[in-house]
């Protein structure tokens, strides 16, 4: 039998006094399992240097696995709205990522809801195309709880009309004739690049995300 399988049963054994059933099925209460997943928390904690824990596993997936899979849909998240992205290997205070000297970096995109951030070790830089800062910004207070803020992006990609609010910045926009442009608004007069004359009779604008495509609407 393996030993770390045995050792593991041994563990279960001692802390719940239960054993394992003919099926190899192992009978726990759900008091007992938040007792067992709390003393193994505190003995990771005070023994992290010697635990792999990206290594543990739910039994489908291992931390490490997950970690990946996080890294690679919020890159396609930061990468579909590089205008509101940034990323840096510094915190706002100047300062290496956990005083790493260049091992992790921040990742940040700015919501209508306030900014989401990750950290990632630098293996992963090149995954995510934005901005380069030489800080990250500073903190908002964000929490895991506010990832549902990622959701409040896709509630920018609508043509928004312009009797409903007017863009800040550079956008898509389309006129009557339902031709689109990549411009600004200045001075209540649509400005489109490439072009030297004002666009009139526009309709709707939509913020920019991801790459630049113009034409029929």
């Amino acid at each position: 039998m393996d030993p770390t399988v045995l050792n593991a049963r041994e563990v279960l054994h001692n802390i719940s006094g239960h054993d394992y059933d003919s099926c190899g099925n192992y009978p726990l209460e759900r008091r007992e399992a938040e007792k067992i997943i709390n003393i193994l928390n505190k003995f990771i904690s005070k023994n992290g240097e010697k635990v792999d824990t990206g290594e543990l596993s739910d039994g489908y997936h291992t931390f490490n696995q997950l970690y990946h899979q996080r890294a690679v849909l919020f890159a396609c998240i930061v990468n579909q709205n590089k205008n509101k992205a940034w990323k840096s290997f510094k915190h706002s205070d100047g300062k290496y990522c956990f005083d790493s000297d260049g091992e992790w970096f921040i990742v940040g995109v700015d919501t209508p809801q306030g900014s989401y951030t990750y950290h990632y070790s630098k293996e992963y830089w090149d995954m995510f195309d934005c901005q380069e800062l030489e800080c990250g910004k500073e903190w908002d207070g964000h929490t895991e709880e506010d990832v549902t803020r990622l959701l409040s992006l896709q509630q920018e990609l609508r043509w928004i009309p312009i009797s409903e609010r007017l863009p800040e910045e550079h956008c898509l926009f389309y006129d009557i004739d339902g031709d689109i442009y990549y411009g600004h608004i200045y001075d209540n007069k649509w400005w489109a690049e490439g072009q030297n004359d004002k666009i009139k009779n526009v309709v709707a604008w939509m913020p920019l995300t991801g790459s630049i495509v113009v034409g029929e609407k």
